[in-house]
């Protein structure tokens, strides 16, 4: 695994470091801004059912193109982006297109202006329950419905916490998979992105969307 993004030249970008060379997660491919200050998030977790606030503080810029396109994509199965920086992630993702590279997915976890131009270039679309309630009333179906209405015609999938995940299929045929229970949860935080990883993984490993027909 390899990750791409920006860093800071602070002391405490440091235990970042670490923990990428602990995990070998290579990264030939971080831009390093300097004088610069590591994010930090505060969370506080509710020891009765494990959900979290997060305070969170940010003063380091946003990857770009220009990094970017520096990059040997030979050597990458799938890139994954986040929906953060919407004017250089469509360079980003146009620039894979002339490449013939399409194994390439995105997160929408927010509503940022103009996101929605992006939906139709990656093979493979990740939303947020708060993105969904944000940009439509209608609930999670009326919003996939719409994303076929608008010929986006990839793999889509959004987490919906307890109550399980959604997906629709290139046919545009609705899946809900209902949630695991455990006995107790202990800390909700990085679920979203244990849920990017697993259904990157599945696609990678060609198994079809399986589960209840809605």
């Amino acid at each position: 695994c390899s990750w791409a993004g920006e860093i800071s030249d602070d002391a405490s970008s440091k235990l970042i470091r670490d923990d990428f060379n602990f995990f070998r997660i290579n990264m030939d491919n971080v831009a390093v801004e300097e004088n610069s200050t590591t994010p930090t998030s505060y969370v506080t977790l509710n020891q009765k059912n494990g959900s979290r606030t997060i305070v969170h503080y940010r003063q380091l810029g946003e990857y770009n193109y220009q990094h970017f396109k520096l990059i040997d994509f030979s050597e990458f199965d799938w890139i994954h982006f986040e929906g953060r920086n919407v004017g250089e992630l469509t360079k980003m993702m146009d620039f894979l297109i002339s490449q013939n590279y399409r194994n390439f997915s995105l997160e929408v976890e927010k509503h940022r202006q103009g996101i929605e131009a992006l939906f139709t270039l990656p093979a493979l679309l990740i939303f947020s329950r708060a993105y969904v309630r944000d940009v439509h009333v209608g609930g999670v179906k009326d919003f996939f419905e719409d994303l076929t209405a608008d010929d986006i015609n990839v793999p889509a999938y959004c987490s919906w916490g307890k109550s399980g995940a959604w997906a629709m299929d290139v046919d545009g045929k609705l899946h809900q998979q209902p949630a695991y229970n455990p006995e107790k949860v202990v800390d909700t935080l990085g679920a979203g992105d244990v849920f990017n990883a697993a259904v990157i993984d599945a696609t990678l490993r060609n198994e079809a969307i399986d589960s209840t027909h809605c």
